[in-house]
């Protein structure tokens, strides 16, 4: 399945590397980084194996990432990710 990052996706992941940086330095930042944006190719394999989080038509899923969560829309040969937030954020409403 081919991946779409969308800009507020891409946003979000700078920001998950500044944040990283300013905690924990930037070899583990971008250690960490790179962890996620595999676990994104992860998603190509077993698209639909995380659930349909709402029951209106945009059928969105939720994909962990250790402290990060991915949310994503998988349709026909594509997956497309929406956003990357922190699990401990109020994301329902990004």
């Amino acid at each position: 399945m081919k991946i779409e990052v969308s800009r507020a996706a891409e946003h979000d992941l700078g920001q998950v590397f500044l944040d990283g940086c300013r905690k924990f330095g930037v070899d583990q930042a971008d250690a960490y980084l790179r962890e996620l944006t595999l676990s994104l190719h992860d998603l190509a394999e077993f698209p639909f194996a995380n659930p349909v989080i709402n029951s209106n038509d945009l059928r969105l899923r939720i994909h962990t990432h250790r402290s990060h969560i991915v949310i994503y829309r998988a349709e026909g040969a594509r997956i497309e990710i929406l956003r990357i937030r922190h699990a401990h954020e109020d994301w329902k409403d990004t």
